[in-house]
């Protein structure tokens, strides 16, 4: 019997013992503990509405937490929008946000959709599914940050300018890491706070050790967006180095507003 019982205290001390000493965690635990780092923090922005106040737009800039070491993705999106009721799925773009840069660089999620009818937004929760890749090791968790209009407290981004025209959600700053590689420079164009469709937003031109782009001048869209197809270099300039790109509109009064780009 004293033997039996031997025998289980040491199955048992071996088995606590076999438990302790790690702290990694399997592929996909989603577990969250205090000792996790933050891996992303999404930066507050205000949705933009249309005149109709139906169809809205919101960019959301995620800046990335971990160095250059950590690959982070981003997909799975989810958003609530506080006062309002949205009539069909957001689209996202991209499908998956990769943030594979530095410490505290940013990539930008756009999303468009549509309310079941004239609103007013207080706020909204954005939900994702997050994964943390570095070696061999990945971390898979669910990701959710609200922004809180009326949180005087809570951070955010100016809202959108209600007088006249203005540039809003701007590409910048755009952190350049391959050479030869195409990149997206985006500005929003909005007139009373409203997206301005149809209208041209001219590019300066700059030194082609920078890069280059497709075109100089592009319209908006629906949505009030110009985008520029940039290229970076074939031959990357210093680490560290940095350039200024610079966007100009012209208003119905002939008045330029400019918006700079820096990379």
């Amino acid at each position: 019997m004293r033997k039996n019982i031997f025998a289980i205290l040491t199955f048992l001390l071996l088995f606590l013992l076999s438990g302790c000493g790690s702290n990694s965690k399997p592929d996909g635990d989603n577990t969250p503990t205090t000792d996790d780092p933050v891996a992303v923090e999404m930066q507050n922005n205000y949705i933009v509405q249309d005149a109709n106040g139906i169809n809205f737009t919101l960019a959301i800039p995620i800046t990335k937490k971990l160095n250059s070491s950590y690959l982070v993705t981003l997909n799975g999106y989810g958003l609530t929008v506080n006062g309002c009721t949205m009539s069909t799925t957001p689209n996202y773009t991209p499908v998956t946000l990769i943030l594979d840069g530095k410490e505290n660089s940013v990539e930008t999620l756009y999303v468009t959709g549509a309310f079941d009818q004239n609103c007013t937004v207080a706020g909204y929760t954005f939900t994702a599914t997050q994964r943390v890749t570095k070696d061999s090791n990945a971390d898979t968790r669910p990701f959710s940050a609200t922004f809180d209009y009326s949180n005087p407290g809570g951070g955010g981004g100016t809202a959108p300018s209600a007088n006249g025209y203005s540039f809003y959600n701007a590409t910048t700053p755009l952190e350049i890491t391959q050479a030869s590689t195409a990149y997206d420079v985006k500005v929003q164009v909005l007139l009373d706070a409203h997206p301005v469709v149809g209208k041209s937003v001219e590019l300066e031109a700059f030194p082609s050790i920078y890069g280059d782009v497709k075109s100089y001048n592009v319209t908006t869209r629906d949505d009030g967006y110009a985008t520029f197809e940039y290229s970076s270099p074939e031959i990357m300039p210093a680490n560290g180095s940095t350039a200024e790109l610079k966007l100009n509109f012209q208003d119905d009064a002939n008045k330029t507003i400019s918006q700079n780009i820096m990379l």
